[in-house]
C-alpha cells in the first residue's frame, strides 16, 4: 500500500532511491504510450495544398461537372455519392443512402455558421 501513495504523495520529501524507482517506472510508461500513439505523427508533404484543392473543389463543384467530360462526370458522381445513386424517374428524384464526409462536413459547417454568425471560417494557409 505504501508504494502506491508514494507516487502520489508530492508534499512531503522523498527519498532519491524511492524517487528513481518510481521516475523510472513512470518514465518507462510514458515511453510506451507515445511508441502507441507515433503512427499519428504522419507528415503530409502537401497537406495545406491538398485541403486547398479539396475546399475548391467543394465550393466549384457545379463548376468542374458542367466543364467535364463523361468519363470526369462519373468520377464526380462517385465521388460525391460514394454507394449507388438512385434515380425515382416519376417523381424526378435522386435518391443516395450516403453522401461523401467532405461534404457532410461542408454542409454542417454552413449550418453552424447560419445559426452562429460569430464563427469564423478561414481557408487553410
Amino acid at each position: 500500500m505504501v508504494s502506491t501513495i508514494l507516487p502520489y504523495a508530492t508534499l512531503v520529501s522523498i527519498p532519491p532511491e524511492i524517487y528513481d524507482k518510481f521516475s523510472s517506472r513512470i518514465v518507462a510508461q510514458i515511453q510506451e504510450i507515445e511508441t502507441k500513439f507515433s503512427f499519428s505523427e504522419i507528415a503530409i508533404s502537401n497537406l495545406n495544398n491538398d485541403l486547398k484543392k479539396a475546399v475548391d473543389f467543394t465550393q466549384n463543384v457545379n463548376k468542374y461537372w458542367g466543364s467535364g467530360d463523361l468519363d470526369q462526370k462519373r468520377r464526380i458522381q462517385k465521388l460525391v455519392f460514394p454507394d449507388e445513386l438512385v434515380i425515382d424517374t416519376e417523381k424526378r428524384q435522386n435518391r443516395t443512402s450516403k453522401v461523401n464526409t467532405l461534404f457532410s462536413v461542408k454542409r454542417s459547417l454552413s449550418n453552424e455558421k447560419k445559426d452562429s454568425p460569430s464563427i469564423l471560417m478561414r481557408s487553410p494557409s
